[in-house]
């Protein structure tokens, strides 16, 4: 395994025992040894490209997914104990979307601020880029835009009336109901609120987080 580091960041030794001794989670060793080639020669393989390493290791898409994040992310932490600036990973955390890409991104937010999961997911496919990256960069354009607006002094726009699409009373209800039972749900579970209640699965998700967040804060200013 230690040949392969070498092999994969000749020039830099110290960076090649660091990372040997930090194995990735849930995967088996030859699939890892077949994913260390393949990250030597790129970092950000594509959706296309993950669909067909899943085919080829027979490891789901998620997890090559999470697999790529999680060994850049240790490769990134790796580079900063050892001081090392001239680096791909020293400099952006995310692969930069192509023009096209960027183009037909643009020309969808200005339709629509807020795409549907099933939205997300077209695009997904047509652009051949994952759920995931899509649904960040709508998150972060709102957030650019309206900071953007907010400097300019605008007060009336569709961004500044509600920073995220409220839920009904009902759906509010449930999900309390739901929280008090569990405050940290499975992904299984998110499914099946987000068919019975009909609201995405990241929506959900994310009303989960904020709202432990906002648990965490009472339970701290009560000391």
């Amino acid at each position: 395994m230690l040949g392969l580091y070498r092999r994969v960041i000749p020039i830099y030794p110290g960076l090649c025992c660091r990372l040997s001794m930090i194995s990735s989670p849930h995967i088996s060793p030859a699939v890892e040894e077949a994913l260390v080639a393949n990250y030597g020669k790129d970092r950000y393989p594509t959706r296309k490209q993950l669909e067909k390493m899943s085919l080829e290791v027979g490891e789901s898409y998620d997890r090559l997914y999470s697999w790529y994040n999680y060994r850049r992310a240790v490769e990134r932490k790796t580079l900063k104990t050892v001081q090392i600036e001239s680096h791909p990973l020293s400099g952006s955390a995310r692969r930069p979307f192509p023009v096209v890409v960027k183009r037909a991104l643009e020309a969808r937010y200005n339709d629509n601020y807020y795409p549907t999961r099933d939205e997300l997911e077209q695009m997904s496919h047509e652009l051949g880029e994952s759920y995931k990256r899509l649904y960040l960069w709508f998150y972060t354009r709102r957030t650019k835009e309206r900071q953007m607006l907010r400097a300019a002094g605008v007060k009336s726009h569709p961004l500044l009336e509600n920073v995220r699409p409220l839920f009904s009373t009902a759906v509010t209800a449930a999900l309390e109901a739901k929280y008090n039972d569990n405050y940290y749900p499975t992904h299984d579970e998110l499914e099946q609120m987000s068919q019975e209640l009909g609201e995405s699965y990241n929506k959900l998700l994310n009303w989960f987080f904020k709202r432990r967040e906002k648990e965490r804060q009472m339970l701290r200013l009560r000391g």
